[in-house]
């Protein structure tokens, strides 16, 4: 409904905007001037009569000039001028035409019952019109002819009329296709987007949280256990090198297909281990359970199970105190989960952050499911099931 609205809005506008179309105002001068000669020159009429007849011609002939812009009006206006001016004055060769065009304009231009309803009121002006000049119909066969005439000008106007809607109607069509689809790119634009920056924000997040925990182990064994602060140190440049890897991998998805580097594998089940060795050290044990081959999950789901246990570990680091954690992998034929239990302080009052809405919404995408509890031992337990495509 907004979109007829908007289209007929905008058609009225521009039809305004063009102004009087010059056939128009041709046409309305040169039958002025045709009534106008007929009035003065034509006929015998005294000077009050020719002036009456006179002005409400000018009104007959004034809404041809406006029948683009609205024909609608035109026509009722032409329909209420002309009434009087064939009862109150002579009988015309020209003035009736104006009615005629007026009649057809409609039925090309009016998409509603006005275009229908045009014929018989024009019908009943012809009538109207012998009714008053009987002496203008010199046999029945005569009427008939004008009224046929009048009825064939009308199909035909009809007939454009038709065809002028059904343009009309591809073109809005067509219209609501291209909303439609640029809404959907919009979409799927704005999709794109919080997938990258939830990318991003998993990077990041995880391999800072795991370089600050070492690069403080570091400091702090770097006077009494060199050795243990060289392994952290090692730790801390090899979880700098996976984040750049990982963000040229998802920058080189923001550049055109022909100048994009060939992009590194997304990671897996398989780098699982390498996200535990990184993050173990200065007191927090890391252990893998994993009774799943990375080869029987697809790799969607392989990503989005290794960012639940990128996030899980980096909220591990960040927030739960934790000596001890266990990520198991586990499956059955129809769905594949992975657990991440701490032995932490337990979830508390803490709200959902952009991390934990960011791992639901990964699962949900997916058609699986997330949810973060409490753990047995005190701690938190983060799951994460994902249906297996077969």
């Amino acid at each position: 409904m907004t979109l007829l609205t908007h289209r007929l809005r905008s058609g009225l506008i521009g039809r305004l905007r063009s102004g009087i179309g010059i056939a128009e105002a041709l046409t309305a001068l040169v039958l002025l001037c045709l009534i106008l000669i007929e009035v003065w020159y034509l006929t015998d009429r005294s000077t009050g009569a020719s002036l009456l007849a006179t002005g409400l011609a000018a009104l007959a002939v004034i809404p041809v000039v406006f029948i683009r812009v609205a024909p609608t009006a035109a026509f009722v206006f032409n329909l209420v001028a002309l009434v009087p001016l064939i009862a109150l004055t002579e009988p015309s060769d020209f003035y009736q035409w104006t009615q005629l065009i007026c009649m057809v304009m409609v039925a090309v231009l009016v998409r509603h019952w006005w275009a229908w309803l045009t014929l018989p009121l024009s019908l009943i002006a012809v009538g109207f019109y012998f009714q008053q000049f009987p002496d203008e119909a010199e046999t029945d066969a005569t009427v008939a002819a004008i009224l046929l005439l009048w009825l064939a000008i009308w199909l035909v106007g009809r007939i454009f009329g038709g065809a002028n809607e059904r343009g009309n109607l591809r073109q809005e069509r067509d219209l609501s296709v291209a909303l439609a689809e640029a809404r959907q790119a919009k979409l799927e634009h704005e999709a794109d987007r919080r997938m990258m920056a939830q990318e991003v924000h998993d990077i990041l997040g995880h391999s800072l949280n795991v370089m600050l925990v070492h690069a403080g182990a570091a400091r702090g064994a770097l006077a009494k256990d060199p050795a243990q602060a060289v392994q952290a140190l090692t730790t801390i440049e090899s979880a700098g090198r996976g984040a750049l890897d990982d963000l040229d991998r998802v920058l080189g998805l923001l550049q055109p297909v022909d100048e994009a580097a060939p992009l590194a594998p997304q990671p897996g089940l398989d780098d699982l281990a390498t996200l535990v060795a990184n993050a173990s050290g200065d007191g927090l044990r890391v252990e893998l359970h994993q009774a799943v081959s990375a080869d029987d999950i697809p790799r969607s789901q392989q990503l989005a199970l290794y960012r639940v246990a990128q996030e899980a570990m980096t909220n591990v680091v960040k927030h739960a105190d934790a000596t001890a954690v266990s990520i198991d992998v586990a499956s059955d034929d129809s769905m594949v989960t992975i657990a991440v239990t701490d032995d932490g302080k337990g979830l508390g009052r803490s709200k959902p952050g952009r991390g934990r809405r960011g791992m639901a919404a990964r699962a949900e995408a997916l058609g699986g499911s997330f949810d973060v509890e409490p753990a047995p031992s005190g701690g938190t337990v983060v799951r994460c099931s994902l249906p297996v495509a077969s």
